[in-house]
This record gives C-alpha cells, structure tokens and sequence, in this order.
C-alpha cells in the first residue's frame, strides 16, 4: 500500500536505486508489478559500484527476475576519491558514515539527471531501524531494548540517513520517495511484538518471511545478507572504508593528524579519515 500510494502521487517518470540488498529490492519489485499492471512500461533501475562489487551483481539478478530497464554506474576508486570533496559540500556534513554513504549515491544520483529522463526515485530507506537490524542489536539485552533503541534510531533518522538520502538525491534535481517510512506502516509495524524483530537467524527476518510465498524475489535475494551501502558498492576483496583509509593515510601524516585534531572543540576526530573529512568541511563551511 505505502508503495502504490507513492507510485499514485505523480506524473514525472520515476525509477528505483536498486542495490540487490533486501530493501531496496522488494520496492523495486512492487513498483514494478505496480507498473505493469498499470500499463506504464518497464521500470527503470539504477545500481552504482566499483567493478566487482557485490551491488552490482546482486541487482542485475534482481532486475533480470523483475524484467526492469537496468542501468549500471561503474565508477573508479579515483572518482570516488575525487567526489569526496564535493559531497561533502552537498550533503553538509563531515559524519564519518554519512560521507561513506553518500558518495556512490551523490554519483548515481547526477548520473541518472544527466542521461535519464527519471525523476522520481524510489529507495529502500528504513527499514533496518524498523527491524533493528543492524548488527550491534545481536547484544540487545531483551526485546524491549531493541524497541527503544528502534525509536531512538527512527527519531535520528532526520539528522542521519533520511537527510544525506534527501540531500544526495535532492542536489541533482531529482526526488527521492522512501515509502518504508511511511507513517501507516511505521505506526503498524512498531506496534508488532518486538519479539518478532529476532536477528538470530538473519535480520529482518519477519520482513523477508511475508515476502516467501509471494513471487516478488528471488530465494537468493530475500535472503541476501545485510551489506552496508558503502561496502556493497565495492569489492569484498578491498571494500570503500579501505579505499578511503589507504588514500588518507598517505595525504595525512601522523604528524598533522595529531596535532591538527587538537584545534577542534566540538567532535573532536577521532581517526585520519574523520580528520579529513573535517577539514573539507571546514573548507566549505
């Protein structure tokens, strides 16, 4: 429903990012039943990665299985590199993770207004801080913890990933639509026994159950394992926070690093790479 009402309430061509992860999957997979029921041709989908990476992979299985019009952004270390500087000033921030994230994102994003006539974006943001699906909730201490640490992280989410996903999408001119935060489906799905958000097998798992028999995935894709965005979009063999972190070490000694942090009061950083990102911030702003 949360999807459909977000497919009704537009006239402009729209799209799905699709990283072959769970999430943004099923909303891919919906929209595109959606449309082909509603007579409005193929979905368009949009991955980005480094060669090899696990998205990339994972998301042309998912569009082969939907049938969507799926197009891929291979990127380089050095792009990703170079973009740093310039995300950081769209998406406002110098949060070690946020930047992480935002760079395949901001890139997809200016890519997709350059060559396509999409507008709307549908994502798949949300639903880890449901489910509580992150992997630190594996030492949660009983149910009712990981239901007050869910609505912290939901609360959060305007000053975290709801607002770097905005900022990223919204600074190339396109929309993104996030119907997992719908508010119906929230308020349903946060008053389920917490009990139900049990990691122990694999995370969301109650999410990927309701979708077993009903055709919309592939078994492989519901039940693909969490990845992080900023992991996903790289290799196994050498993963983004590794790129970065090579790359800072030999632009930051451990010279500058230790004293350069000192002159920061609030936030001080906490390692070469947040000390980086910090000081292109500063640059900015």
């Amino acid at each position: 429903k949360c999807v459909h009402k977000r497919c009704m309430m537009t006239d402009r061509p729209f799209g799905c990012f699709l990283s072959g992860g769970f999430d943004s999957s099923i909303v891919a997979s919906i929209v595109s039943r959606y449309m082909t029921s509603h007579k409005l041709g193929k979905l368009k989908t949009f991955s980005v990665g480094m060669k090899g990476a696990t998205d990339l992979s994972a998301a042309r299985e998912l569009s082969e299985y939907i049938g969507s019009d799926h197009h891929e952004l291979v990127v380089t270390e050095k792009e990703m590199l170079q973009a740093i500087p310039m995300v950081i000033r769209r998406i406002e921030s110098y949060d070690t993770t946020t930047v992480r994230a935002s760079t395949g994102m901001v890139l997809l994003s200016d890519w997709i207004k350059t060559n396509f006539n999409t507008t709307v974006i549908f994502s798949g943001e949300g639903a880890d801080e449901l489910s509580g699906s992150y992997r630190y909730f594996n030492n949660a201490p009983s149910p009712e913890s990981v239901q007050l640490e869910c609505i912290r992280l939901l609360n959060d989410l305007q000053y975290f990933d709801v607002l770097r996903c905005d900022k990223s999408v919204s600074g190339s001119g396109l929309e993104a639509r996030t119907p997992l935060l719908d508010c119906e489906f929230i308020k349903f799905y946060m008053n389920l026994d917490p009990k139900l958000k049990d990691n122990a097998i694999i995370e969301k798992k109650l999410l990927r159950d309701t979708f077993a028999e009903t055709g919309h995935l592939p078994f492989s894709i519901r039940m693909r394992p969490k990845e992080a965005f900023s992991d996903g979009c790289s290799s196994l063999k050498r993963p983004w926070f590794k790129v970065i972190q090579d790359h800072v070490d030999n632009l930051v000694s451990d010279a500058e690093y230790g004293s350069g942090r000192l002159k920061y009061i609030h936030n001080v950083p906490q390692s070469k790479e947040s000390y980086w990102y910090r000081e292109i911030f500063e640059r900015w702003y």
